[in-house]
C-alpha cells in the first residue's frame, strides 16, 4: 500500500491519456494506504498494546465504521441482529462478498503460481524459510495479545 513506482505511473498515464486524472489516481491510491495504515496500526497498536488510546484511535474508529458502512451499503456486507444478544450486530458476507471474496483469493493464488513459476527449487525455498521465520516472529511476538480461541467462537474469526 504505497505509491506506485516510476513505471506504473507511466503505465497510468498512458492509459488515462491525462495528468489530471493520471496525478488524482495516485493521490487516491497514496491516501487508501495511509487511511488503512493508520487503522491497522492504531486498532492493532491498541490491542497489542503498544499504542494507548489517542485521537488517531477515534480517527481510526471512525474510518473503519464508515468502511463498513460503504460495504454494507454496496451489498458486500449484511449487518444482523444477534440472536441471543439484541445489543449486538453481526456481520456477514453476502453472496456479492463471497464472490468479491473468491476472486481476490483465485487472484491471490494465481500471483503465487506466477512468482513460484519464476523461481528456481532453490529461490522458492529460500523464500519460504524468510516467510515461515516471519510468521514465527508475528507469531511470539503478538501471541499474549491475541485473544485466545475457544470452542465457543469455531465458526466465528478473531481479530
Amino acid at each position: 500500500l504505497c505509491a506506485p513506482c516510476f513505471a506504473a505511473m507511466g503505465a497510468i498515464k498512458r492509459e488515462m491519456n491525462n495528468a489530471k486524472w493520471t496525478w488524482a489516481a495516485i493521490g487516491y491510491m497514496c491516501g487508501f494506504a495511509y487511511v488503512i495504515s493508520l487503522i491497522v496500526y492504531q486498532i492493532g497498536g491498541l490491542i497489542t498494546g503498544e499504542v494507548s488510546f489517542n485521537l488517531f484511535t477515534v480517527g481510526a474508529v471512525v474510518l473503519v465504521i464508515g468502511l463498513v458502512y460503504l460495504l454494507v451499503r454496496k451489498g458486500y456486507l449484511l449487518r444482523r441482529q444477534d440472536e441471543r444478544d439484541r445489543r449486538v450486530k453481526r456481520l456477514e458476507l453476502t453472496e456479492r462478498g463471497r464472490a468479491a471474496d473468491a476472486r481476490h483469493a483465485a487472484f491471490h493464488a494465481e500471483m503465487v503460481r506466477e512468482i513460484l513459476r519464476r523461481l528456481t527449487p532453490e529461490e522458492a525455498s529460500a523464500l519460504a524459510r524468510g516467510l515461515e521465520g516471519a510468521a514465527r516472529f508475528f507469531r511470539e511476538k503478538y501471541a499474549a495479545a491475541l485473544p485466545a480461541k475457544n470452542s465457543e467462537n469455531k465458526g466465528e474469526q478473531s481479530l
